[in-house]
């Protein structure tokens, strides 16, 4: 079963909450504040061999969470 993630930006507290409201009793759509903080590997070459040296994310949402203040995407999970 495909997960979905609803991400809200930070400086959107009250459409989280709106959100969550409307989707409330959705078992496969979870509403989740932005957590990011920046990429967290500052220096690539200190990475250890068997490391990820991609990103995980499968598009930027950067744009969407500030136009609308929120994306949907597939969870990973």
């Amino acid at each position: 079963m495909t997960r979905l993630l609803l991400i809200v930006a930070k400086d959107q507290p009250d459409l989280l909450e709106y959100w969550k409201r409307w989707f409330s009793g959705l078992p496969t759509l979870e509403v989740v504040l932005d957590r990011r903080q920046g990429d967290r590997r500052q220096r690539p070459e200190m990475a250890e061999p068997g490391q990820r040296q991609g990103d995980r994310r499968q598009r930027p949402i950067d744009g969407e969470l500030r136009t609308t203040g929120f994306d949907i995407v597939r969870s990973s999970a």
